[in-house]
């Protein structure tokens, strides 16, 4: 049996959030009140004209109060205006104001309007206080959180997100020449939790443009910021020219922040080097960081140190250098094996995979166990929820190594102990290693020919995630099908078996992923296997055409070994049918295993 090993490359998350909060328009100039043209007094009214000019000062009065406040933010600012300079100036204002409205004939009755709006200014004036210390908060607010946002980091708080969105939406509003940095740094990282990795580009760059002056830690941000988005949008030589762009600038520099910089633009250049097919490069800028910063005794970049070695082992075994990924692993666990840092425990846990994992490569499987026991002593307890995706990471792999030694009593009860540990487990990276070993399960007591508890396994896991859409799941429930299918064919349950197969068939059938394209392929070939066994050649020779069209041609060399095509050798249409794909009928098969009794190995 083997297992699958995933590579440690990504460096930086982003949390994606909820809809933006709509954004705070941008207040205009406070409206102003041309003064009347003469200031002769309005002559007093004959009592013809009495009503007229009682509606008309009624009206001027009317018209007064909507000019204050038809704009919000006009009467806003005149408000504030007030909370800084005092009621009394405003009122005295508004006493001028209708004053020279209307003479000295009509003051009296002004100051009858201005008493009956006193109430309605005086709650107004309230509202403006508490809106000015809201304003105030949500500036100082919006500096702590964008003065403390670092490249790859989303705030940590709800709060503190959506606030990080408003203002990037304010931001947004601004003309761009308005912009400052902690505007630039909201709009930066606000599109990268969305992953809108043009955009992080594209504002990144221009901020590194606008800013180039900026301080050093001010710089760095963009600077690196443009690199990931170059990264995750394909273009990985444009981002190295960035990487090696920071080093230049900050390499020299002795202040911690900026090694940290630098100690993270060389651990993104690695990574990006070995996606370019470029292993050596990216091992020697692993070593360069550990070179400079490897003695560090500062977390942040013991934290990049322990990463890097980490990426380095990686390398290692991509090579085909299991001895030195071993060592490269033993280097990290000599280094921050005791730590309390939850960033380096993390790492210690990683190189105590990988290296159970390498050494089971090379058939030390009593090594790796002892590695895997090792991770479970360290943090078999622990409630951090990616050091408890370790701890069932390593069960998996040392029920694996166990059945590796026919050990399979002890596997099977290494994947009873993930289950009993997180099988209730509602955190999708744990739900992904329960279905990984109910699925290792069944395999494993399918091998030891406790066929029905290994359907049972499939089962439960078809029943707990066979509607999901996630592409982990997805590959999950292919296997458990696949696997459910041979066990029942291997209990001569055919109609069972392909009614499991074309379950398999039906949900993945269309699939391009190539993992999916040879299940399916197996899929039709053991359907092939079992409708020979039943002496139908007619569906026999349907499925095999099917089988032959998915690989491309027939292969000659699985029908002639597999002792399941026995029955119908000498049919004349089956004969036909070897002769047309280019096969030389066979009356004999050599001894082989059938893929019907085969088994796809466990992940």
């Amino acid at each position: 049996m083997t297992c699958h090993r995933k590579s440690i490359l990504a460096v930086f998350s982003f949390l994606i959030l909820g809809s933006p909060l709509p954004s705070q328009a941008k207040p205009s100039a406070p409206t102003t009140i041309a003064p009347p043209e003469t200031s002769k007094a309005t002559p007093v009214p004959a009592p013809a004209t009495e009503e007229v000019w009682r509606l008309t000062r009624e009206r001027d009065i009317a018209h007064i109060r909507t000019e204050l406040i038809a704009n919000q933010t006009n009467w806003f600012a005149i408000l504030v205006s007030a909370v800084m300079g005092g009621f009394s100036l405003l009122i005295a204002a508004v006493v001028i104001f209708f004053t020279f409205r209307f003479s000295k004939a009509a003051v009296t009755e002004a100051k009858q309007g201005i008493a009956e709006e006193r109430t309605r200014i005086q709650k107004l004036l309230e509202e403006a206080n508490a809106a000015v210390a809201s304003i105030r908060s949500h500036e100082q607010t919006a500096k702590e959180i964008t003065e403390n946002l670092k490249p790859g980091e989303a705030p940590a708080s709800e709060v503190e997100r959506k606030a990080l969105r408003d203002i990037a939406r304010e931001a947004q509003a601004k003309p761009r020449r308005e912009r400052t940095l902690d505007d630039y740094r909201a709009l930066v990282t606000v599109a990268a939790m969305s992953e809108e990795w043009d955009v992080v580009e594209r504002r990144a760059g221009a901020m590194a443009y606008l800013f180039d002056d900026a301080a050093d830690e001010d710089l760095f941000f963009p600077l690196f910021y443009r690199a990931v988005a170059l990264n995750k949008l394909g273009r990985d030589a444009e981002a190295n020219i960035i990487y090696d762009e920071i080093d230049e600038k900050f390499g020299r520099s002795d202040q911690p922040a900026s090694q940290e910089q630098v100690a993270m633009a060389l651990l993104n250049k690695g990574v990006t080097l070995r996606s370019m097919d470029r292993p050596n490069d990216a091992i020697a800028a692993y070593d360069d960081l550990l070179a400079r910063f490897g003695n560090s005794n500062q977390p942040a970049l013991q934290k990049q140190v322990a990463m890097a070695l980490v990426n380095k082992g990686i390398a290692l075994g991509a090579m085909d250098r299991p001895e030195d990924e071993i060592a490269t692993y033993d280097n990290l666990l000599a280094r921050f094996g005791d730590s309390n840092e939850l960033a380096l425990q993390e790492r210690v846990a990683k190189a105590l995979i990988n290296k159970g994992i390498a050494l089971s490569a090379t058939d030390r499987h009593l090594d790796a166990i002892a590695a895997f026991d090792d991770l479970l002593a360290r943090f078999g307890d622990s409630n951090q929820p990616s050091l408890q995706e370790r701890v069932a990471k390593a069960l998996i792999n040392k029920g694996i190594a166990l059945s590796a030694t026919d050990r399979h009593d002890d596997a099977i009860a290494a994947f009873d102990d993930l289950l009993a540990r997180f099988g209730d487990s509602d955190q999708p990276a744990l739900q992904e290693q329960v279905a990984k070993a109910q699925v290792n399960k069944g395999v494993t007591l399918g091998a030891v020919d406790r066929h029905d508890d290994a359907i049972a396994a499939f089962d439960d896991l078809l029943a707990r995630f066979g509607d999901s859409d996630q592409p982990a799941f997805r590959e999950m429930i292919a296997m458990a099908l696949a696997n459910k299918s041979i066990t029942l064919g291997a209990m001569d349950r055919h109609d069972d078996a392909i009614a499991a197969y074309d379950d398999l068939l039906a949900r993945f059938g269309d699939s391009d992923q190539p993992a999916f394209q040879e299940m399916v392929a197996t899929a039709l070939f053991n359907k092939a296997c079992i409708s020979a066994l039943r002496r139908d050649s007619a569906t026999c020779i349907a499925y095999l055409t099917q089988w032959r069209d998915r690989k491309g041609k027939l292969d000659c060399d699985a029908i002639a070994n597999d002792s399941d095509f026995d029955p119908i050798r000498a049919d004349p249409d089956f004969i036909a049918f070897l002769r047309a794909s280019g096969c030389e009928p066979t009356t004999a098969p050599s001894p082989a295993a059938s893929p019907v009794d085969s088994k796809p190995a466990p992940r």
